[in-house]
């Protein structure tokens, strides 16, 4: 898996995503202290050093090019959790040089595409660069994989880099995606076979509640109750995928509806916070009425029956990926003490996955027969789909069209061979979008959808990418 790309959670496929759990399973074991620390059985201490050993990237024996890594974090925006423990998961490995990259003093203050900075940096390393990247533009991961990943490195002979998407804007975070899942496996007692979810909060800005459309997969039967008001709903197009991926889907607009339907209420409650700074100023005044409808009422909400039952059995769990509004938090500081505090465990889980995620895209993993037969085969010899970055065409031979173009320069030259026009993508956040400085960025369009960011594009609705000759 060395040089590959996180830019949303279906960039990985189940397989190894299992992989990556049981892996970050097996670095928390060595983490314990004592017996009551955590759900698993502890190490042997004579096993816990030599197991940190053995997922610690480090010199090979024989010294070469590829054991000189560099990291780079670079966060266009603020980060307490995500940040903190990418920093800290790249100190645990010995041969990952950790770069904190200072985008308030960078070159970007004077205009520089995100390109142009990824070029210099790729370059300052003898080794594979690993990015971690947190930006308010939609799909920068994918465009980096594909123009510095794939073209830049292999042009100038560098190690193909690795993106990991740390938050882009409204879109995705599947590294966050990742310890969820994780700490829903764990609750589970790594039991696969079903999950009941309610999503509460601001689902159409929170972009952990994205990812969830995919990340989910990882249980075999999956029933998610999407909790919001209409202004804060889940996109259309990840409700979509959710029911496209086989989820049973329910919708309310408030908690109190929830609790007084006669369908049964999840054991696991995920949070998301009022994302104020990404919405207009129009949903911005109502949002003292939206924050009601999802914010957890503990002298209210113990009423209901459903919802007492589960919690006088230590069945109820809530979770947040944080940060939490001081101000007006949707879950109460006054149940942090409380056995429906499952957010701290959450978010120390963030280290561990993190810690593996970075092993797996250095390559450390590799060469080990449990990873070589997830690639091929998957667990108990499941068949997988294709992951990762599909290598862009050598050959001219094949026609491109815009509907199986898989690099944004083939979609390019599938609309100029079609004689059709070139879609852009409505999305103004998008890293493609004209306005936000990125010229260098071709429009990546397939049926209709942006490759970078999952928006329709414009004029897709009327033009089906058939060609004017025809």
């Amino acid at each position: 898996m060395q040089g590959r790309t996180l830019s949303k959670i279906s960039d990985f496929s189940i397989a190894e995503q299992k992989f990556l759990y049981e892996k970050a399973k097996l670095l928390k074991q060595t983490f314990k202290s004592n017996e009551n620390y955590g759900t698993e059985p502890q190490l042997p201490t004579s096993s816990v050093e030599e197991t940190k050993e053995q997922l610690r990237m480090k010199k090979r024996q024989k010294l070469s090019r590829d054991d000189r890594k560099c990291a780079y974090l670079i966060f266009m925006e603020n980060s307490t959790r995500t940040k903190e423990s990418f920093r800290n998961a790249a100190g645990f490995h010995e041969n990952l040089k950790i770069n904190d990259f200072d985008c308030s003093t960078s070159s970007f203050a004077k205009g520089e595409t995100i390109t142009d900075c990824m070029k210099m940096l790729v370059g300052y390393s003898e080794g594979q660069t690993l990015f971690v990247i947190r930006s308010k533009l939609e799909g920068v991961c994918k465009w980096l994989e594909y123009e510095i990943g794939e073209r830049f490195c292999t042009l100038h002979d560098i190690p193909r880099a690795s993106f990991i998407n740390a938050g882009d804007g409204k879109h995705e975070h599947p590294t966050q995606e990742l310890l969820d899942e994780f700490t829903f496996l764990e609750r589970a007692d790594w039991n696969t076979e079903s999950i009941h979810v309610a999503l509460i909060g601001d689902l159409y800005h929170g972009r952990t509640a994205h990812s969830k459309a995919d990340g989910l997969r990882v249980f075999t039967n999956v029933t998610v109750d999407l909790i919001a008001p209409p202004e804060l709903a889940m996109p259309e197009q990840y409700e979509k995928k959710m029911k496209e991926n086989g989820f049973s889907v329910n919708k309310f607009q408030s908690l109190d509806e929830y609790l007084t339907s006669p369908k049964m209420v999840a054991k696991i409650w995920y949070f998301t916070r009022l994302q104020l700074e990404r919405m207009s100023q129009q949903v911005q005044e109502k949002s003292k009425e939206l924050r009601k409808a999802v914010t957890f009422n503990p002298d209210h909400h113990l009423k209901f029956d459903c919802f007492k039952q589960l919690f006088e059995k230590n069945e109820m769990k809530f979770f947040h990926p944080l940060p939490r509004d001081s101000r007006h938090p949707v879950i109460p500081f006054s149940i942090d003490n409380t056995s429906l505090n499952g957010w701290d465990a959450q978010s120390r889980n963030g280290y561990f996955v993190r810690t593996i995620l970075l092993g797996l895209l250095g390559g450390w993993f590799d060469q080990e027969e449990g990873l070589r037969k997830v690639l091929k085969t998957g667990f108990d010899g499941e068949k997988l789909q294709v992951c990762g970055p599909p290598a862009a065409s050598s050959t001219s031979s094949s026609k491109i069209t815009a509907t199986t173009a898989t690099t944004p320069e083939d979609s390019e030259k599938g609309a100029a061979s079609n004689f059709v026009e070139i879609l852009s993508c409505k999305n103004t956040n998008c890293i493609s979008y004209p306005e936000n400085g990125q010229r260098e960025v071709l429009p990546w369009i397939v049926d209709g959808i942006c490759q970078y960011c999952d928006h329709v594009a414009v004029g897709s609705e009327e033009m089906k990418f058939v060609s004017r000759a025809q």
